[in-house]
């Protein structure tokens, strides 16, 4: 049986999932990277990525199958044709389906504008029910910075730490953001296992 890992919040999600991607092969694991939200195709040097587009379930399971068995690692979504450097997830029941073929899946579950912090609105984070551990990330390059240059949804943070858009981030307000997403995941997942990592 797979371990699924999500990953939430904002300023290095994916750098995450792919230093994770790194070590856990490093340590002879079959790696599945997706997501639940958007994220960017993969350049070569991060192993292959499968098109689910136009393809049938078993013809997609038989591909990431054959990836990992010769890479040991493999990115999975459909490739958007608006943005085609992006990728979004398949349905749920296929994503649980690739994400059973590795030893541990990383999901992108969250998405940030390229921003180093946040709090998760009404519909966020995506975490697939089938998550065994959720990772929550924040960006400590936010610190320092004003709610408008360094925050994603920037009219939510200010309403959960009660300022306006020129308060200065401080870590203390981190905290308070990775606070509302565990509030949040908790609701969905009262026994799931999270963890706070700054970037």
């Amino acid at each position: 049986m797979s371990y699924v890992i999500s990953y939430v919040g904002a300023g290095g999600k994916t750098g995450s999932i792919y230093r994770r991607a790194g070590e856990l092969l490093a340590q002879g694991q079959r790696v599945v990277i997706a997501t639940t939200t958007h994220m960017y195709v993969p350049g070569s040097d991060r192993g292959a990525f499968v098109d689910c587009a136009g393809k049938k379930e078993e013809e997609v399971l038989a591909e990431v199958k054959k990836v990992l068995d010769r890479d040991g690692i493999c990115t999975v979504g459909v490739r958007l044709s608006r943005e085609p450097e992006k990728f979004a997830a398949p349905g749920e029941a296929l994503l649980e389906k690739v994400c059973r073929l590795a030893d541990t899946a990383l999901i992108e579950a969250d998405g940030a504008a390229h921003m180093a912090a946040k709090v998760p609105a009404e519909h966020e984070p995506a975490v697939a029910p089938f998550t065994d551990e959720v990772v929550i990330v924040m960006g400590l390059h936010a610190v320092g910075k004003t709610v408008l240059e360094a925050c994603h949804r920037a009219e939510l943070v200010q309403e959960v730490l009660g300022c306006d858009g020129a308060h200065i981030v401080t870590r203390e307000d981190l905290e308070v953001f990775m606070g509302e997403y565990e509030k949040k995941i908790r609701l969905q997942s009262p026994n799931i296992r999270i963890f706070r990592k700054y970037i």
